[in-house]
């Protein structure tokens, strides 16, 4: 009986090590598969664009503002309605568009102290980023994370 015990153990171990290797190689073997670069076309308008070749899985550099006579340049977007920000400390994960905000020069307000939102108990008394609120709902929820993940190993530990 003892013996047995042993063969399930090893053959436990046998079988983990096997599906790891196994997802290594799927990984390894998808990302293969993708290209080394990835291309970025930022659209001016619709006869003017610019290709840049990105490798894959780095941070993209933001090219010059664009210049329109009568506007001021609001940013890159991806959608043509301008509606969903470009993040360019993100790393480029596969190829696509960008779509230049565009804002009259007659709808820009000057930026003076009248224009921020005051906070009450703000030292400063102008809106911080991130609220309180939602700092102690993150630092609650990897709390949970890191306490739940010890959990897990500390039981995994004392069954074998």
């Amino acid at each position: 009986m003892g013996d047995e015990i042993i063969f399930y153990k090893k053959f436990k171990q046998i079988l983990s090590i096997f599906i790891i290797v196994l997802i290594l190689f799927s990984l390894v073997g998808t990302a293969a598969a993708l290209p080394r670069n990835f291309i970025v076309i930022f659209e001016y308008d619709e006869d003017h664009y610019y290709k840049k070749s990105v490798p894959r899985f780095t941070v993209m550099s933001e090219i010059e503002a664009p210049e329109k006579e009568g506007y001021i340049f609001g940013g890159w977007y991806l959608d043509p309605a301008c509606t969903e920000p470009y993040d360019f400390s993100q790393p480029v994960t596969e190829g696509f568009y960008l779509f230049p905000k565009w804002i009259p020069e007659n709808e820009i307000e000057e930026l003076s102290p009248e224009n921020f939102v005051a906070e009450e108990n703000s030292p400063s008394g102008y809106t911080s980023p991130i609220s309180s609120n939602a700092l102690a709902v993150i630092l609650a929820a990897a709390l949970v994370v890191c306490f739940g993940a010890s959990y897990f190993f500390s039981k995994r530990g004392r069954s074998k």
